[in-house]
């Protein structure tokens, strides 16, 4: 099969090679199926380099929304599997309405996903876009102010891409795809790790971080682990009011995270049924979030054999709980 082609018009200078990198690698990851998507870097004459970079983003973001669009339909609808009935023996009727309603579940839970992503790639591309139609349609005089103005694009596309990063890496746990690097590590280690890279996120928004990191080793797959402790401290700072609370401890031959909040909590449908790709249901309406970092979370929990449990809070917010045997 013929691969697809994205051509690209690229000066060779720092600012543009930056900012089209992510956007390169989101569409590298959405690649339809098995096809490769084949990039073709051109090398262009010294232009204005603002102008240039603004006109490349723009054409990119278009085509890195149509192949999110694409990927979900592939990677995020759900694996329905149909009764097939043999004979002239009918399965019972209890097990066909069972069917009907995991089938259900199944499509909200996958139109529930394609709304949260949608809303949440298109804050990002919306800003790159209305930045980028700015500098095209009236370019700045001064270099500083168009260095702001294609930093915040930067910025956008990164925000983008991670969330592009998130469903494909989700995509790979769910199918079995994604195999564990195993050895032994300790999860306060990396707990501290991640505390420690989300404290400017957590002091702009006025939520102070507390710890109580027991030692807590484990057989695990750490970089998997800690993008996982990364993503539920995230999601709690995201939701807290004023404060977040992190421990590490062992218990019944397992390595356990606890994560609380003092935010809006998890509404009484989601601590009875679980999370639908681990966003906030009506108690946390209001707040911007696709909710694929929990469901990564919990994904990485259960390919170690482990899971992810939710509660309330002793604080009135949430609690998110991982799981993870010693080994």
């Amino acid at each position: 099969m013929r691969a697809a082609s994205a051509v690209v018009v690229v000066e060779a200078r720092g600012v543009r090679r930056n900012l089209l990198a992510p956007l390169l690698r989101a569409g590298d990851a959405l690649r339809p199926g098995s096809r490769p998507w084949r990039w073709v870097i051109v090398v262009a004459p010294a232009r204005t380099e603002a102008r240039c970079a603004a006109a490349d983003l723009r054409v990119l973001a278009a085509r890195l929304e149509r192949a999110l669009l694409h990927a979900l339909g592939e990677c995020a609808a759900p694996a329905v599997g149909w009764l097939e009935l043999s004979g002239e023996v009918a399965p019972p009727p209890a097990l066909l309405e069972e069917e009907a309603l995991r089938r259900g579940r199944l499509e909200r839970e996958r139109r529930a996903l394609f709304r949260a992503v949608g809303h949440e790639l298109r804050t990002p591309l919306t800003s790159v876009r209305g930045y980028l139609e700015l500098l095209l349609a009236d370019p700045p005089q001064r270099r500083a102010e168009a260095r702001r103005f294609l930093e915040i694009a930067q910025r956008e596309t990164l925000r983008a891409t991670r969330l592009v990063d998130g469903l494909f890496e989700l995509s790979l746990l769910e199918a079995g795809a994604a195999p564990l690097r195993l050895g032994r590590g300790s999860l306060a280690a990396i707990a501290h790790a991640a505390l420690e890279s989300l404290a400017l996120e957590a002091r702009r928004r006025d939520v102070v971080l507390r710890r109580e990191l027991r030692q807590a080793c484990a057989v695990l797959d750490e970089e998997r682990v800690a993008q996982a402790v990364l993503n539920v401290v995230h999601n709690a700072i995201k939701y807290a009011r004023s404060g977040v609370w992190v421990r590490t401890r062992t218990g019944r031959g397992a390595v356990l995270l606890v994560v609380d909040d003092d935010g809006p909590g998890f509404d009484a449908e989601e601590l009875r049924t679980g999370p639908v790709y681990g966003r906030r249901g009506s108690a946390g309406r209001g707040i911007a979030g696709s909710g694929v970092g929990l469901a990564l979370a919990g994904a990485v929990a259960a390919l170690h054999g482990g899971g992810m449990a939710l509660s309330t809070s002793p604080h009135g917010g949430a609690r998110v709980r991982l799981r993870i045997p010693a080994g």
